[in-house]
């Protein structure tokens, strides 16, 4: 077992502070296609009346029921924004805490240890207006988040209409039409507003966990690179293989300057990165003459 000299942070213990906080957010989106799936069923058992129906009326209907699922998607992304960016919070919680957990190992041998903690909090000062910023700047997307929300319901409501049409080609009863209105609703059925659903969340939790890891976490200067580790979900070779495996900047297989970290090339990207810090004699020696103080004032305002 290595040595606290010699230890480095463990890409597993920082990818499960990660899944915590992405398990508690996948039960939420649920929970939200839930209560969305059966307000909807609850709307259109009070909508439609005889299925034997004229084309007019049977139009009429349908469009009554488009008119309920578009209410019910809008509360729906409305709740999962607010989801989404309480989680991110929390990813960018988790990653500082992950951070002081690094800065607790070297700063037990020197004088001052508890500078680590107030390090912590210093870096959580501010965590919840910056995070959608520093989110933007890190991910594939340059949007922000209120905007991809948006982006990913105004698909959802493209489904909506293609629902419509195939309806109508189809010469669906309301009633038939309703059926798989709810499907495309429903938190059971894969595809659908499910995936569009927990992509989204997932993508951006896991952007603001890379994000604050590579701005807050990895600009100590203690830091002297960020290590890129793959992720076992990458059914086929894509752009993080080759951030794991390259050496662009001769500091390692998949070693980046923290302020070269590659943002996340693709949605649901599950990859990890990790500080590489000094050792502890550098470390030390490096404290000891006062190399460190301007970030340490900066960051924690003492």
């Amino acid at each position: 077992m290595p040595s606290r000299r010699d230890r480095q942070p463990d890409p597993a213990e920082w990818l499960r502070a990660y899944a915590k906080v992405q398990t508690v957010a996948d039960r939420q989106v649920i929970a939200a296609l839930r209560r969305a799936y059966i307000d909807l069923a609850r709307q259109i058992r009070g909508l439609l009346g005889s299925t034997r129906l004229g084309d007019q009326v049977r139009l009429a209907q349908l469009l009554v029921v488009r008119r309920a699922m578009l209410e019910e998607l809008a509360k729906l992304y409305a709740e999962l924004g607010n989801v989404i960016a309480a989680q991110q919070f929390n990813a960018g919680a988790a990653a500082i805490e992950m951070g002081g957990k690094m800065n607790n190992v070297l700063f037990a041998a020197s004088p001052t240890p508890e500078i680590a903690s107030a390090l912590e909090a210093g870096l959580m000062n501010g965590l919840a207006d910056s995070i959608d910023v520093m989110v933007t700047r890190m991910s594939h997307s340059r949007t922000t988040l209120a905007r991809r929300i948006y982006n990913s319901e105004l698909w959802a409501r493209g489904q909506v209409e293609n629902l419509i049409n195939s309806a109508l080609a189809r010469g669906l009863s309301a009633r038939e039409f309703a059926a798989e209105a709810r499907a495309l609703f429903n938190p059971n059925t894969p595809g659908g507003v499910r995936f569009a659903s927990m992509r989204l969340a997932r993508t951006e939790i896991n952007n603001a966990f890379h994000a604050t890891t590579v701005l807050r976490v990895a600009d100590a200067p203690w830091v002297t690179a960020v290590q890129w580790h793959l992720s076992r979900s990458h059914p086929k070779a894509d752009d993080c293989d080759t951030f794991a495996t390259q050496d662009a900047f001769g500091l390692g297989s998949g070693k980046y300057p923290p302020r070269d970290t590659p943002r996340k090339p693709h949605p649901q990207c599950f990859c990890c990165i990790t500080p590489t810090t000094v050792d502890e004699d550098v470390f030390l020696d490096n404290l000891v003459k006062g190399n460190y103080d301007s970030y340490i004032t900066r960051t924690t305002g003492v």
